[in-house]
């Protein structure tokens, strides 16, 4: 599963205690991109909506 958020809301989904994989766009808070980057996750370079896709680019059809 993967687990994209950008606010203090997301983090339970983000921290990696679920087990997902973990991402955010660049405009998250900075807590939640903390938290992904200590997951292992991706914070991508593009904010919003082009950040999602970005992300998805990036873990989903990268690891076809």
């Amino acid at each position: 599963v993967l687990a994209v958020g950008d606010s203090h809301n997301d983090l339970d989904m983000l921290d990696g205690r679920l087990g997902f994989l973990s991402a955010a766009p660049a405009n998250a808070e900075m807590l939640v991109k903390l938290a992904v980057l200590r997951n292992r996750g991706y914070v991508a370079f593009l904010p919003r909506g082009r950040g999602v896709v970005e992300i998805i680019r990036r873990m989903v059809c990268e690891e076809m």
